[in-house]
């Protein structure tokens, strides 16, 4: 029989843990900083005091919402690929080269891995016939000779070596990486378990939000984690309290004191109670047999919920910089607000305009000094514009136009030309007499004669 601990037992531990609860934050693991007023509070929602990639990428891997904070900036930013220009034309030379080896499905997965760690690399594979731990030198390659681009997290690609020279650009920052093939390995995974040396000049890192020499950049998670755990617990919370109550907690009630039957002894109750265990975990065939007792089922009485979701998704949002309703889409069947849909654009078009266009002419560069055919100093990298009007907006902004032309017939002007409705509405312009060089002495002549009746 299982051995239950006495009332005395009991006490001592809850008294133990209290005293915990009440000791300095450097005495105690879970809390945080010493006199801080969130360090218990901390503690008490199991948030983590310090937060590694595993946390983010489990966090990323099982919760729906945590999955949308990266992805949506993701989606958003990588909508359309970017354009490499030279003299405002694209080079065609680096488009057919990005199409081979699929640079930028490449550099999305890579910016997704970022997201969720502190960084993320790409290994970059080339026909040199050196090994990955080799140098890859200056001008040793041609554009043909790259094979490969290999999206590696966080965990695959561990810092090795460190630069610890102070009159080095590079100082404090790795020289080699340990590649694990494997990574993320799911259970009952047996691809890929080699380990291997990579030296940096084969490896493109992406880490945002990293300051000075080092490689470790900021998580896209580490801000709204805490909201993200209590979202996950009350929904958690919420499914337990309803199958809780589907289930019928019961109750052992003695039965009134002019009722015949005895109460029942220690044995017998401990027997009754064991009886009822078997019933919680199997409620359809279990049925004990009480006597002198009364079994009844315990109904609580559960609070919406839905305060709470709203203030953590909130909180979620305000991390992230992205609404609630690009993260979560239309929960009521109504679409996202044209104000929240603009802001969101904007913030990704920022970032296009900043990180992610600096991050790539950091690898024209690289390109550039490793390729001897590979010329990359008159390029510009441009990102298609995320704010443009789409077609129906379009279509939308015309039709206001041709309607403020309606209302003003009164006063005897027209607000808008038609040129300028048709190219709201994307269209093209019709001809207009002043686009043409008409002669002046054409217009005097008669009407007939211009038809060809003279």
């Amino acid at each position: 029989m299982k051995q239950k601990l006495s009332l005395n037992q009991v006490q001592k531990i809850l008294q133990i843990n209290r005293s915990l609860r009440n000791l300095p934050g450097f005495y105690n693991a879970e809390l945080g900083s010493v006199g801080s007023g969130l360090t218990r509070s901390w503690a008490d929602f199991h948030y983590p005091k310090a937060l590694s990639f595993q946390f983010y990428h489990q966090l990323y891997s099982r919760l729906g919402l945590a999955g949308a904070v990266i992805q949506v900036e993701n989606s958003l930013c990588w909508m359309n690929k970017p354009l490499i220009k030279r003299n405002d034309k694209e080079d065609e030379t680096f488009k057919a080269f990005a199409k081979r080896v699929r640079l930028w499905a490449k550099l999305k997965q890579l910016d997704e891995f970022q997201s969720v760690g502190h960084y993320a690399g790409a290994i970059i594979r080339v026909a040199d016939g050196l090994p990955l731990s080799a140098p890859l030198e200056d001008g040793s390659i041609t554009l043909d000779d790259i094979e490969d681009i290999t999206p590696a997290w966080e965990s695959q690609l561990i810092v090795g070596s460190i630069d610890t020279d102070q009159r080095s650009p590079r100082y404090g920052l790795p020289i080699t990486y340990t590649y694990h093939q494997r990574g993320e390995a799911k259970q009952g995974q047996r691809d890929g378990g080699e380990s291997t040396t990579v030296h940096y000049s084969r490896v493109w890192i992406m880490n945002e939000g990293a300051a000075g020499n080092t490689v470790y950049g900021t998580s896209k998670l580490e801000r709204p984690y805490n909201s993200l755990i209590s979202w996950a617990n009350i929904v958690g919370a919420g499914g337990e309290g309803f199958l809780r109550n589907a289930s019928a907690r019961q109750v052992l009630q003695q039965l009134a004191n002019g009722d015949q039957h005895e109460a029942p002894s220690e044995e017998q109750l401990a027997s009754i109670i064991e009886a009822m265990e078997d019933m919680q975990r199997d409620p359809f065939s279990a049925v004990p047999y009480l006597g002198g007792m009364e079994l009844k089922a315990i109904q609580n009485n559960m609070q919406d919920p839905k305060g709470f979701t709203e203030a953590a998704l909130n909180d979620v949002a305000a991390a992230c910089g992205y609404s609630a309703k690009a993260l979560v889409g239309a929960q009521e069947g109504v679409l996202a607000g044209e104000q929240d849909a603009s802001s969101d654009r904007q913030k990704a078009m920022s970032r296009c305009n900043g990180y992610l266009t600096n991050f790539i002419a950091d690898v024209l560069r690289w390109i550039d000094d490793k390729c001897s055919d590979f010329e990359a100093e008159s390029l510009d990298v441009e990102f298609p514009d995320l704010l443009a009007k789409g077609d129906k907006e379009k279509l939308e902004n015309a039709e206001r136009m041709a309607r403020i032309n309606q209302l003003s017939i009164a006063t005897g002007s027209q607000v808008f030309s038609a040129n300028e409705i048709r190219e709201a509405a994307g269209w093209e312009k019709e001809a207009d007499m002043d686009d043409f060089d008409v002669d002046a002495s054409e217009t005097e002549k008669d009407p007939a004669d211009v038809l060809g009746n003279e």
